[in-house]
C-alpha cells in the first residue's frame, strides 16, 4: 500500500515521536504491519538526488561569485 501525504505524515510522526511498535502503528492507522515495515525500509534507503537537488549542492565558482556580490567590471 502506498500512503497518501496525510497518512505518510502521521506514520512518520508515530515512528519518530513514540515508542510504538510497527504492529501498534499499523493498528492505529488501520493498515497492515507489512505496510508500515515497507514504509520504514523505503524511508531509510539512500536515494539519489534529482538534477535540481544536485545543482543546489554543487554551485559553480561563477554562481558563488555572483552571490557574494562580485562585479565583473561592467
Amino acid at each position: 500500500m502506498i500512503f497518501n501525504d496525510g497518512m505518510e505524515r502521521k506514520v512518520r510522526k508515530l515512528l519518530d515521536h513514540t515508542q510504538l511498535t510497527d504492529s501498534e502503528i499499523a493498528e492505529a492507522m488501520g493498515v497492515h504491519r507489512q505496510d508500515v515495515e515497507r514504509f520504514k525500509r523505503r524511508r531509510n534507503e539512500p536515494t539519489s538526488l534529482s538534477d535540481e537537488e544536485l545543482a543546489c549542492t554543487q554551485p559553480t565558482d561563477g554562481f558563488l561569485y555572483y552571490l557574494r556580490g562580485g562585479n565583473d567590471g561592467i
